[in-house]
C-alpha cells in the first residue's frame, strides 16, 4: 500500500500535465513539444526563484529549496511526459 500512494500521485500529476499540454497543443498548433516544455519551465522558473527569494526573507537559507535542483526536476519530469505525449493517441480536449 506505501508504494500505491506515490505511484497514484504520479499517475495523477502526469494525467494533469498531459491535459495541459494538449490543450496547449490545440491553441498553438505550429509549436512542438520542446516550445511547451520551455514554455512551462521559464514560467515555474520565475515563480519559483520568487517563493524562494520570499521564503529566505523568513526563513533560514537552509530552510528555502534549492531552486536548481526543483528545475532540473521538473525537466526530468517533463522529459518523462515526453515519451507518454509521443505514445499517446493524439486526441484533443474539448
Amino acid at each position: 500500500m506505501a508504494v500505491a500512494v506515490p505511484v497514484v500521485g504520479l499517475a495523477a500529476a502526469t494525467a494533469f500535465e498531459y491535459a495541459a499540454y494538449q490543450r496547449w497543443q490545440a491553441e498553438n498548433p505550429s509549436q512542438t513539444f520542446d516550445d511547451y516544455a520551455a514554455a512551462i519551465l521559464a514560467s515555474s522558473q520565475e515563480v519559483a526563484g520568487e517563493v524562494a527569494g520570499e521564503l529566505t526573507e523568513v526563513f533560514p537559507e537552509w530552510a528555502t529549496p534549492d531552486v536548481n535542483a526543483l528545475m532540473q526536476a521538473m525537466e526530468a519530469g517533463l522529459q518523462n511526459l515526453r515519451h507518454f505525449a509521443e505514445a499517446a493517441p493524439t486526441v484533443v480536449p474539448e
